[in-house]
């Protein structure tokens, strides 16, 4: 069993600032926990919410959702997690943060790449992490707030 922290929610000091799930990309082998760590270094309120290729920006149906955590600003430690543990790694998981506040996390002009990420994205042909981030990018409208199932 391998275990992997993903970061939700930047610091100041990197690009991306706050808004964004570091690290960017990740390969996780059958069996790997995935620990969503809700930090960063304001206050707020971040989602892990799943999408699909075709739409990076709307939960997909029967997709997980962490629904919104909330993250104090003056939290130095016990940042709250949520794990998802990967049954299937032959196909990837593509995600997405649905807070709206103070800009469109997941469709905002200059977070592209910073909002939104995969696990076990192919590396070559047309739907790699960069294509997901530019479809993320070109899509319209709000991103999706609907609420899916919790699942980990």
């Amino acid at each position: 069993m391998y275990f992997v922290q993903v970061e939700v929610g930047g610091n100041t000091s990197i690009p991306g600032g706050p808004v964004q799930f570091v690290p960017a990309s990740i390969s996780a082998p059958k069996g790997t926990v995935v620990t969503f760590r809700f930090s960063g270094v304001i206050a707020g309120n971040h989602t892990v919410t799943q999408s699909s290729f075709d739409k990076p920006c709307q939960l997909l149906d029967g997709g997980f959702d962490s629904g919104f955590i909330y993250v104090p600003s003056n939290i130095t430690y016990g940042f709250p997690e949520w794990n998802l543990t990967i049954t299937d790694d032959t196909k990837p998981i593509w995600y997405y943060c649905k807070q709206l506040v103070h800009l469109p996390h997941c469709t905002a002009a200059g977070m592209v790449g910073f909002s939104y990420r995969a696990i076990n994205a192919p590396t070559s042909g047309s739907e790699t992490f960069a294509a997901f981030q530019q479809a993320a990018k070109n899509s319209t409208g709000i991103p999706g707030q609907q609420e899916g199932t919790l699942k980990g």
